[in-house]
């Protein structure tokens, strides 16, 4: 879906912890895949990154 959007001129945005937690309460990390030059990377929840989205996406425009 991104090498489709990218293709289409539309900005690319990642939203990830990069990991999450065990049962055990340890944290798993594991690599963020295939973000690239360009891209916009969002290291939290989707729950905990709406707000920075909402800033993200009304960068140049009357709204924000």
């Amino acid at each position: 879906m991104a090498k489709r959007a990218r293709a289409a001129g539309l900005k690319v945005f990642h939203v990830d912890p990069e990991g999450f937690p065990r049962p055990d309460g340890s944290w798993f990390e594991y690599p963020l895949e295939a973000p690239q030059t360009g891209d916009v990377v969002v290291r939290k929840s989707a729950t905990d990154a709406i707000g920075d989205l909402e800033r993200l996406l009304n960068l140049g425009t009357d709204n924000g």
